[in-house]
């Protein structure tokens, strides 16, 4: 079985994500995701997918990989063991972040030009919740030990922390200006949050109690995510 173990989201949001040992790779100029064999790095794959990819997720288990099509306001389906995509889900307008939970049972997709988050059931491909975000949400992250995901609004300067069993927006914290990247470290205590426009860019969140920043780190040029 395959197993993903790395997500890394830069902020030109060119989408990475692995399955090993394959990385998959969103060309937002081509229109295609490139599949390479982090063994040999070589292309195995090329995959077409929607307008514009940016944002690339894989579910737990390595067998999809979720495609955010910021042009055509689509998300593509993987099928990681084929490398062709199996279903296109419409979304909202400018999708840019996507995440998996923890059990592969939602995906979670950042709607930048919709303020909107959208909720899709992995199992049959269909919107099944539509949240609404203050401001141009553009990253967004799973708590891989409690029902919460954290998306971060780049243009309203915050966060809107979601509970995932209602589909709601339970707080809103502000952060540096222009929030892009946002992670959450592997034992869901910690989120980190890149700023783009801040002199320093990264807030530490304390995931257990939607408090407000507790540091503040050097301006980062990626975030980083190690799941298990």
């Amino acid at each position: 079985m395959r197993a993903a173990v790395l997500v890394v989201a830069t902020f030109c949001w060119i989408g990475t994500a692995t399955a090993t040992p394959f990385a998959y790779i969103a060309s937002n100029t081509n229109n295609n995701v490139s599949a390479i064999d982090t063994i040999t790095n070589a292309v195995i794959a090329t995959i077409p997918v929607g307008s514009s990819p940016s944002g690339v997720a894989v579910n737990p288990a390595g067998t999809r990989i979720y495609v955010a099509n910021s042009g055509s306001g689509s998300v593509s389906v993987i099928d990681s063991f084929t490398n062709t995509v199996v279903a296109t889900v419409p979304v909202g307008f400018g999708p840019t972040g996507v995440a998996v939970n923890l059990g592969g049972t939602r995906v979670f997709v950042a709607n930048t030009q919709s303020s909107t988050v959208s909720v899709i059931d992995a199992t049959t491909n269909a919107i099944v919740a539509t949240v609404f975000a203050p401001s141009d949400p553009i990253g967004i992250a799973v708590n891989p030990f409690a029902p919460r995901i954290y998306v971060s609004n780049v243009f309203s300067n915050d966060v809107s922390v979601i509970d995932t069993t209602t589909n709601t927006v339970v707080a809103t914290i502000p952060v540096g200006t222009e929030p892009i990247g946002v992670t959450i470290n592997p034992a869901g205590t910690r989120a980190f949050v890149g700023n783009s426009g801040s002199p320093v860019g990264d807030l530490v969140q304390d995931c257990r109690t939607s408090s407000s920043a507790l540091a503040r780190l050097k301006r980062p040029r990626s975030v980083k995510q190690v799941l298990d």
